[in-house]
């Protein structure tokens, strides 16, 4: 493999879903070991933002309003989810538990390996 296919299947392994309560999913990377200390005091919207890599079922509509909005598809924007997601807070709490949800699973994987 290529660097560059390594690296995107290493970012593949951290990758988890999170469903919305409209039914739409967030793609979230988990974050790298070394970050892991800036979660110590939970997972807040800022965390909820900067891990987010992708999303299915969001429409011009989810973001505009359904009277202004089509509903043609719109490609993940990091901007778009940060202005959507800070004035859409019931979806900031399942996506936070994605991403707590995959650093437990990570550590706990990691403590079973070092075991072994």
């Amino acid at each position: 493999m290529t660097p560059e296919q390594l690296l995107a299947r290493m970012a593949e392994q951290r990758a988890h879903w999170a469903t919305l309560p409209g039914g739409q999913r967030v793609r979230v990377h988990r974050p790298p070991e070394v970050e892991l200390p800036a979660l110590a005091r939970g997972v807040h919207v800022e965390h909820v933002i900067q891990y987010a890599c992708g999303w299915e079922g969001f429409t011009e509509a989810t973001l505009l309003g359904a009277s202004v909005g089509s509903a043609d598809a719109v490609p993940f924007h990091r901007d778009l989810w940060a202005a959507w997601v800070r004035d859409n807070t019931e979806a900031i709490a399942p996506v936070a538990k994605a991403l707590a949800d995959a650093v437990t699973a990570h550590l706990q994987a990691r403590e079973a390996t070092a075991k072994n």
